[in-house]
């Protein structure tokens, strides 16, 4: 059986001569123009010798001797390199892998040194020496030829060290160059990647897309941008393609660009204007919610204190009285998504928290669920509102739960963590800095990616109709940000999902919170307090409250019946509990006005309003009381004798600016 060998060179007329002489050999032979030709015949013709060039196009005969070498099915295929750079750059050519090198020279050389290598193929067979250089002394370098690699080594050079993927490929799809950048994004070596499919790289829907882009190239423009982005190798990718034109084929230059941490910041950023938004609307629900809730539980109450124990409509008034209190949490609900809620701060140790829920995370969960706790050692300290933490972990809690209706079990663990470097792979946008690291793990059905990436935004949930809110995690995620941390989810479909909330450590001792027990009588008192409030409901409310406790209680509507009241009023006013945000004149800038005409009375502010809207108002400032709306008779009257009380030693209250 005669041998076969394959021929690749760019020249006609050089594959024309060796086809001549190698066929008077006895040999087969087959050609190829370009490296990508030659792969593309090498799938049907296994060769006994290959003869190639190194300067062509569609592969360089270089990237194909590469290639070559580590293709199994051509490991007993003699290489030779049949090439005019070899006089100019033999030692980096003899590191090519090729079994011999011979220049190109004048035809009668060339044609001795091919039948030589012939010959001691048929010599020595398998066995044959390797990296064998032959008729060096019959080359004549040539310095355009070495300028001409030199230039090309110096481009090649550049595009090695560009970040930016770049590849070549054809009309086709077929890829005949590529930087290291590019292998990286691709994740394919390159020794497979040259030559394959450019478009069987991506997912089977994006396919058609990228195809489309590139029979839609029109070589009058500079750049096609190919948006939005596709996903490969498990990255979202960017794709510029650059039309080129020969005087054969059409190519293009592909620019292919990592935008995962891109796209992911920007989605972020999405997600944030967007929770800002229903923050708005929540919070603005929040305000006239509460007015409404202010009155029916003020009255509720009052009624319930007027009524003897064994009144026929006593159990009605506490069936509102109840259902008060759950819209009561609905709009808490709803501020801590705005993240508009008024927070009592303190500095917390969770382990000790943790320990006091013991016994309600094991009510909640039920008897087919194990709880484990992992507390950490030497937790650091955090400041937040404890009740809202509360609020955070029951939620999480029944979250879970709800996750796990076959059982399972549900880990709550504490740890510190140190971020020395903001990473958005790892941490996202946390900060670098010390934290506290509280982490709730169930084993339940796990989510998908899409619904992970809705599940914190408000009345969103996979529960059945009835079942849920979908105000969980969102709650979560608004009492979690207003406290200066960060949450984490991370969850597998039929694994579990875990959440990992990064609270900023704080210095200094925790404060151990025990609620006293409130008196059943309501406090009492004989002072004259004014009350300014909008609202009507609510200001004839807070009136006959502070009245029935034994208050002389005026009112105003607005600001200028204020006005005239306190320069009518002969007494003393020893309070002003007035609204916050009222029109004409705010709360505060009535104050101002009203110290005009009197002296010495303190001040108690009231809102419904998020706290946004208060600290505007500069309220919250230390020193400043206040209270939240809705709020109880009992609420109202306690906060009313504690601000009194405190006006025993002479002072100025002080005015909001």
């Amino acid at each position: 059986m005669e041998k076969r060998i394959l021929v690749v060179d760019n020249h006609p007329l050089m594959l024309k001569w060796m086809t001549h002489l190698l066929e008077k050999e006895g040999y087969q032979v087959f050609t190829a123009e370009d490296g990508l030709s030659a792969l593309d015949l090498l799938k049907m013709v296994t060769p006994d010798i290959i003869f190639t060039d190194l300067i062509m196009p569609k592969i360089d005969g270089e990237k194909f001797c590469q290639i070559i070498r580590k293709d199994p099915k051509l490991r007993n295929t003699l290489l030779v390199v049949l090439s005019a750079m070899i006089a100019e750059e033999k030692e980096k050519i003899l590191k090519l892998g090729a079994d011999f090198y011979i220049p190109k020279c004048s035809f009668n050389k060339m044609a001795d040194h091919i039948r030589s290598v012939l010959a001691e193929a048929d010599r020595r067979g398998e066995g044959l020496k390797r990296n064998e250089l032959i008729g060096i002394e019959d080359a004549n370098p040539r310095e355009i030829t070495k300028e001409l690699f030199e230039n090309r080594k110096h481009f090649e050079v550049i595009l090695r060290s560009m970040e930016e993927g770049i590849l070549e490929v054809t009309s086709q799809g077929r890829v005949i160059y590529c930087n290291p950048s590019a292998i990286s994004l691709v994740g394919v070596p390159e020794e497979e990647l040259l030559a394959s499919n450019f478009f069987n790289l991506f997912h089977e829907a994006d396919r058609e897309r990228i195809k489309t882009l590139f029979s839609t190239m029109d070589p009058h423009r500079k750049v096609v941008n190919g948006e939005p982005p596709l996903r490969l190798n498990g990255k979202l990718v960017s794709l510029s393609l650059l039309p080129i034109l020969d005087e054969d084929s059409q190519t293009a230059i592909l620019l292919v660009n990592d935008v995962s941490e891109r796209k992911e910041m920007e989605a972020k950023l999405l997600q944030a204007q967007k929770m800002e938004a229903i923050g708005r609307l929540a919070g603005g629900i929040a305000h006239d919610f509460n007015n409404i809730l202010t009155v029916i539980k003020g009255y509720t109450q009052l009624s319930l204190i007027d009524l003897p124990m064994n009144d026929s409509l006593r159990k009605n008034l506490e069936e509102i009285q109840k259902a008060t209190l759950k819209a009561s949490t609905l709009t808490r609900q709803l501020l801590a998504i705005s993240r508009h809620q008024v927070l009592d701060l303190k500095i917390l140790d969770l382990n000790l928290l943790l320990k006091d829920m013991d016994k309600m995370f094991q009510r909640v969960i039920g008897e087919d669920i194990e709880l484990v706790t992992v507390l950490g050692d030497h937790l650091g300290h955090i400041r937040a509102d404890p009740g809202q933490i509360e609020q955070v972990l029951l939620n999480l809690t029944v979250n879970a739960r709800d996750a796990m209706p076959s059982g399972g079990r549900l880990t709550i663990e504490t740890s510190n963590r140190v971020i020395q470097k903001a990473s958005i792979r790892n941490h996202g946008d946390i900060p670098p800095g010390r934290y506290v690291v509280l982490s709730v793990s169930d084993t339940g059905v796990g989510m998908t990616s899409e619904v992970k990436d809705r599940i914190f935004e408000p009345f969103f949930t996979t529960k059945e109709k009835g079942k849920g809110t979908g105000l969980g995690l969102s709650t979560v995620y608004g009492i979690v940000k207003q406290s200066g941390g960060d949450i984490r989810v991370e969850s597998e479909v039929g694994k579990g999902t875990t959440f990992q909330i990064y609270f900023p450590q704080v210095e200094g001792p925790s404060e151990v919170e025990k609620e006293a027990l409130a008196e059943m009588d309501l406090p009492s008192g004989n002072e004259t307090i004014l009350v300014v409030e909008d609202e009507e409901d609510v200001r004839k409310l807070a009136v006959k409250i502070l009245g029935r406790q034994g208050f002389d209680a005026l009112e105003a509507s607005n600001a200028g019946e204020a006005l005239l009241i306190c320069e009518q009023w002969q007494e003393p006013i020893h309070l002003i509990l007035i609204d916050v945000v009222m029109p004409q004149m705010s709360g505060p800038q009535l104050v101002n006005r009203l110290q005009r005409y009197r002296q010495g009375f303190e001040v108690l502010y009231m809102s419904g309003h998020p706290d946004d809207t208060v600290l505007h108002h500069g309220i919250l400032k230390k020193g400043v009381n206040y209270i939240q709306k809705p709020f109880t008779a009992e609420e109202l009257v306690r906060k009313v004798r504690e601000v009194l009380n405190r006006s025993m030693k002479p002072s100025t209250p002080p005015i909001p600016q």
